[in-house]
């Protein structure tokens, strides 16, 4: 019965990048299960561009954004088996560009078995940080043109987020991208950053 968000007004453009801000436990997850049609707002609309979310079909709303957030699990097989998920259709080079962008790739191709390398139940033999840039990869590489990220940069080194920064902010235009973050550089890339209180 509690209101974990009030008076909430925002428009996202399209092509741009949105940081969405603020001290734990002020909402940006919430938000972002919002935008992203987790749940539904009791009161209050969301519009994925002139329609309500409310009003589109799973297959629509499924190819119309990619998310990725903190409890995201890994799935028990392989890596390449793993990025499929969001393109089955991913050729070799898809699956290397979007490892790229997580700062993956290097992991991978030092791996013995590479691509066909077996994360473990829930990813359990990857580290925090392998696990991370894995679901990032697996946003990557979806079509979808609206990412939904939650703290993508951490559990990374300054390296891997530096790299993450690159590949998002190469993003500007091509796709909206919506990201919860603490962190100030990350932030500092985006078109409008929200603070939620």
């Amino acid at each position: 019965g509690t209101q974990l968000l009030t008076d909430i007004e925002l428009h996202v453009p399209a092509g741009s990048l949105t940081a969405l801000v603020g001290p734990s436990g002020a909402g940006k997850t919430s938000l972002l299960g919002l935008l992203a049609r987790l749940f539904d707002p009791s009161d209050g609309r969301v519009l994925l561009g002139q329609v309500d979310a409310r009003d589109l079909d799973k297959e629509t709303l499924a190819e119309t954004r990619s998310m990725m957030f903190q409890a995201q699990g890994v799935v028990g097989g392989s890596v390449s088996w793993n990025l499929r998920m969001a393109d089955p259709r991913a050729e070799l080079q898809d699956l290397r560009e979007a490892a790229a962008g997580a700062s993956l790739l290097g992991d991978i191709e030092s791996w013995p078995t590479g691509w066909e390398t077996d994360v473990g139940p829930n990813g359990a033999l990857l580290s925090g940080g392998q696990r991370q840039r894995l679901n990032l990869a697996r946003c990557l590489l979806s079509k979808a043109p609206i990412l939904m990220l939650d703290e993508p940069t951490a559990s990374l080194d300054a390296i891997s987020q530096a790299h993450v920064h690159q590949t998002l902010g190469a993003l500007h235009g091509l796709r909206t991208v919506i990201v919860v973050t603490h962190d100030p550089a990350l932030a500092r890339l985006a078109d409008q950053i929200v603070v939620l209180s």
